[in-house]
């Protein structure tokens, strides 16, 4: 069962000044700015897109190439390293519990993963019916 906690309010009138606010929104000041900027010429799009074109996380893993197609399902098992308190002073999931999450949530999306930077995979996911699955993330 679940401890209720009760509230009680009520209004103690006004106490004190009270003065018309003065300051501009925050959010019209903000929108009054953008407007005043030309952003062609803030951003230059054709390099934003070379970087987004280029961009390559500084902790990436190379993934070498499969030397065979397969598919599988993933098994995202994972045991706990230690316990998860219940907020009383207990344990709501004790250390070496057991889970996967797919038994609690479904994913209907469709992993290809390849290297970008290699020709082939590129031209095979093209021409794959994964690139025209709305699934395949």
């Amino acid at each position: 069962m679940l401890d209720a906690e009760v509230s009680f309010a009520r209004h103690l009138g006004m106490v004190g000044n009270v003065f018309p606010i003065v300051e501009t929104d925050a959010l019209a000041e903000i929108r009054e700015a953008a407007v005043q900027v030309d952003w062609g010429k803030a951003i230059d799009q054709q390099k934003k897109l070379a970087m987004i074109k280029n961009f390559r996380p500084g902790d990436l893993n190379h993934l070498p190439a499969a030397k065979s197609n397969r598919s599988f399902m993933v098994d995202m098992t994972y045991t706990l390293d230690i316990n998860i308190p219940d907020g009383k002073g207990g344990v709501l999931f004790p250390k070496g519990f057991t889970f996967n999450p797919r038994d609690y949530v479904r994913l209907t999306s469709i992993l290809v993963v390849i290297d970008a930077d290699d020709r082939r995979q590129v031209d095979w996911f093209k021409t794959a019916p994964y690139a025209r699955d709305y699934r395949t993330g």
